[in-house]
C-alpha cells in the first residue's frame, strides 16, 4: 500500500474491492473506506441503491453488481450463494406477465458511467441483458411489428416512382446509357424502419454472443435462449440491419407505444455493451458498466411467478399496508398472508427467524392489509 497525504491512511493498491452478499470489507481495507466519508446508507426500498447498498457499517446487503467509490476505485459483489441458479430466476421473472411494471425495481445498468474491469461479473451481466432482450421482443411479436413511411431508393425500369435523383439518375445511367432506367425516391410503408433496424443488429449481436459465450451454452437454458433468438429473427428477416452508430443514438420512442420502448432500450444497451461493434463481442470479457440487481426483490418475483402459475386467480402480490409497507403474497381462498425471503435456511436454529415472525406478525395486524385479505370473524387470526 502507498500513503495519501489527504487522508493520511493507506490507500489500497487494489482498484476493485470484491465483496459477497452481507460481507464486510477486508479489516485492512477498513479503515480507507471510512476515510473516504461517503454517505453509505444501506438497501433502497424499490429505486437504484446508492453504492450497491453497501451499509453505514460497511457490510455489503443484497445487491450485486458493480459501483464506483471513487472516480479511480470501485466495489463488485456476486453472490453468497455461489450455486443459486438467479438466470433461471431472471428467466422466469420475465417471462411472467404480471411481474413487467416491477421488473426495473430490481435491476439497472449504467452505461453512461465508465466501465468497471472484473472477472467475475461478465458471467453474470451478459446473460442477464441478453435474456431480457429476447422476453422483450418476443413478447413485442405478440403484437406484431410496427410498420412507418421510410425512403426508399431504387433504379426503376421504364417508370417513375416519387421524385427523380438527379445527380444519382446521371451517375448510375446516362453516363452508362441506361435510358430505359431512372433513379427514383419514393415513400414505401414498410417494417424496415429505424427502431426495427435497431432492433434486428441488436438481435444479431445477441446471436454472436450466445455462440461464443461458454457460460450460456452451458446452462439448462441454452435451448430456450436459443429458441427466442431464432424466432425473433425469422420474425425481423424482412428487417434490414444496417444502422449506424449515429442512427442508434437519434432513435427515440414515444412513451405511447409501451413495449417497443423497452425493446428499443434494450437494443441500444446491448449495443453499447460492445462498442457497437460486433467484432468486440467475446473481447472484453473483463469489463462490465456499472450496475446491480437486487436479489431480494428478484426472488420475490420469481416466487411470485411459482405461486401465480400454481394457484391461478388466487395470488396478490405486494398488498400495501400502513406506513408504505407490503406484504409479498395473499392467498385469497385460504386467507393466508406470506413473505418471501432470500435466505438458504436459519444455518443453527429457529432463533434466526424472530425477526421474521414480527414483521409477518405485523402484517396479520395491520388493517389495509385484513381489508384486502376479507372479512374474518371477530378476533380471528389469519394465518401467516
Amino acid at each position: 500500500m502507498e500513503t495519501d497525504n489527504r487522508i493520511s491512511v493507506p490507500v489500497p493498491k487494489d482498484r476493485v474491492f470484491h465483496l459477497l452478499e452481507h460481507e464486510s470489507f477486508k479489516p485492512e481495507h477498513l479503515a480507507y473506506i471510512a476515510s473516504l466519508e461517503l454517505n453509505f446508507q444501506g438497501p433502497c426500498y424499490e429505486s437504484e441503491p446508492k453504492y450497491l447498498g453497501i451499509t453505514p457499517d460497511f457490510k455489503a446487503s443484497y445487491y450485486i453488481g458493480a459501483a464506483w467509490l471513487t472516480f479511480d476505485k470501485a466495489v463488485v459483489v456476486t453472490p453468497k450463494m455461489v450455486n443459486i441458479d438467479f438466470v433461471r430466476m431472471f428467466m422466469s421473472a420475465l417471462r411472467f406477465a404480471p411481474s413487467s411494471s416491477y421488473f426495473p425495481k430490481f435491476y439497472g445498468i449504467s452505461f453512461s458511467k465508465p466501465k468497471i474491469e472484473s472477472e467475475k461479473l461478465d458471467n453474470i451481466l451478459t446473460p442477464l441483458l441478453i435474456i431480457h432482450f429476447l422476453v422483450s421482443v418476443n413478447r413485442l411479436l405478440e403484437k406484431g411489428l410496427k410498420k412507418g413511411y421510410v425512403i426508399r431508393e431504387e433504379n426503376l425500369h421504364t417508370k417513375i416512382k416519387g421524385k427523380i435523383l438527379l445527380s444519382k439518375h446521371y451517375s448510375k445511367n446516362l453516363v452508362n446509357g441506361r435510358s430505359d432506367r431512372v433513379m427514383c425516391a419514393y415513400e414505401e410503408y414498410s417494417t424496415n424502419i429505424p427502431e426495427n433496424r435497431l432492433i434486428k443488429r441488436a438481435l444479431l449481436f445477441a446471436q454472436r454472443t450466445i455462440s461464443i459465450f461458454p457460460a450460456m451454452q452451458k446452462h439448462q437454458i441454452y435451448t430456450e435462449i436459443s429458441y427466442l433468438l431464432s424466432k425473433a429473427l425469422s420474425a425481423f428477416e424482412g428487417v434490414q440491419a444496417d444502422v449506424d452508430i449515429s442512427s442508434v443514438r437519434k432513435v427515440r420512442m414515444n412513451k405511447l407505444f409501451g413495449e417497443y420502448g423497452v425493446v428499443v432500450n434494450l437494443a441500444k444497451q446491448l449495443l453499447k455493451r460492445y462498442d457497437y461493434s460486433i467484432d468486440n463481442v467475446g473481447n472484453e470479457k473483463n469489463w462490465v458498466p456499472p450496475f446491480w440487481i437486487d436479489m431480494a426483490r428478484l426472488y420475490e418475483v420469481y416466487v411470485y411467478s411459482l405461486l401465480y402459475n400454481a394457484y391461478p386467480g388466487q395470488i396478490k402480490f405486494q398488498v400495501g399496508g400502513y406506513y408504505g409497507t407490503a406484504v409479498d403474497f395473499l392467498k385469497m381462498d385460504e386467507r393466508l398472508i406470506m413473505d418471501a425471503k432470500y435466505k438458504p435456511r436459519y444455518e443453527y436454529s429457529d432463533a434466526g427467524c424472530l425477526d421474521d415472525i414480527r414483521e409477518i406478525s405485523g402484517y396479520a395486524r395491520d388493517e389495509y392489509i385484513l381489508n384486502e385479505l376479507g372479512t374474518l370473524e371477530h378476533d380471528e387470526v389469519p394465518k401467516c
